[in-house]
């Protein structure tokens, strides 16, 4: 069962489950209302793009991809963070031990 705000990945592409009226749900083999539609909790699913084999989305302004940078904290523990430049914007994400924390970070949209 989805929640509101849940993110997944489906066929290369990344949804989320927002509320909102049905008007076709971006994630076609949920349409009919089935069991596992979100429509049936009131959320419809929209398209947020594709990913790449890391499961990034790409930059809302330019499309291109973000690296993963890896770096080493004050007790040589594994610190990760996302970034990407582009001629809109620099965006990085702040440092973390987690690696799937920073990557949610990059790709939390709406």
């Amino acid at each position: 069962m989805r929640q509101l705000g849940e993110q997944w990945i489906e066929n290369g592409r990344m949804y989320k489950a927002v509320k909102g009226l049905c008007e076709r749900c971006c994630v076609s083999h949920l349409c009919n209302l089935s069991a596992d539609c979100p429509m049936v909790w009131g959320l419809i699913a929209i398209d947020l793009g594709p990913v790449n084999e890391e499961g990034f989305l790409g930059c809302p302004f330019c499309g291109e991809f973000p690296t993963i940078k890896e770096e080493l904290d004050e007790n040589d523990e594994s610190i990760y963070a996302v970034e990407h430049e582009c001629e809109a914007v620099v965006i990085t994400t702040g440092w973390n031990h987690d690696k799937q924390e920073v990557k949610d970070a990059w790709n939390r949209r709406l």
